[in-house]
């Protein structure tokens, strides 16, 4: 029996433990728009990034982030977040994953609301 080892290249291209990940580019210009118990998120696209969690909390709560969902693959650049309570001031931020490397976008908040006069629903 024979046994092989791969191994990638590393990022000066030499022959290395972990295989090679591309750099990993800034989440940037993440907004937030609000619905009726949702917020639609939009970001711009990051180089390199394989994969994006989206993470919600209260505002009122400082450091309690929650994922939402599964991680949304690459390119994507938007994600509703739904099952929101109305009325409440909520924080989103995403992370972008290459596999070895992360990066975290800037905050952006909504408040859900009820339909009313000049709504987009």
């Amino acid at each position: 029996m024979v046994l092989v080892k791969a191994f990638g290249r590393n990022r000066s291209g030499k022959r290395g433990g972990a295989p090679y990940s591309p750099q990993l580019g800034t989440v940037a210009d993440l907004a937030a728009f609000a619905g009726n118990v949702l917020a639609t998120l939009t970001w711009g696209s990051v180089s390199g990034a394989v994969s994006f969690q989206v993470q919600y909390k209260l505002t009122s709560e400082p450091t309690i982030w929650t994922d939402f969902g599964s991680p949304v693959a690459a390119p994507a650049t938007g994600a509703s977040v739904t099952g929101l309570t109305n009325s409440s001031g909520y924080d989103f931020r995403v992370i972008a994953s290459n596999g070895a490397d992360t990066t975290t976008s800037n905050t952006a908040s909504a408040t859900p609301t009820t339909p009313g006069a000049g709504m987009v629903v």
